[in-house]
C-alpha cells in the first residue's frame, strides 16, 4: 500500500457519514449500476429515489 493511500485511509478512520453524504452515496451507487441503455440521468435517480420515500 502507498504512503499516500495509508495517510488517506487514516484521515477518514471514525468518520461517520452524515444524510447529505449518505444520499450523495446512494444516487451514485444507483446511477452507477443502471443499465447503460438505460440512458437515464443523475436528475431522474433523485427523483426516483424521492418518489421511493414518499411511497
Amino acid at each position: 500500500m502507498s504512503e499516500e493511500l495509508q495517510r488517506a485511509l487514516e484521515s477518514i478512520k471514525g468518520h461517520h457519514m452524515n444524510a447529505e453524504e449518505r444520499d450523495a452515496q446512494r444516487v451514485s451507487f444507483v446511477y452507477g449500476n443502471a443499465s447503460s441503455k438505460d440512458n437515464g440521468t443523475k436528475e431522474a435517480v433523485v427523483r426516483a429515489l424521492d418518489l421511493a420515500e414518499v411511497a
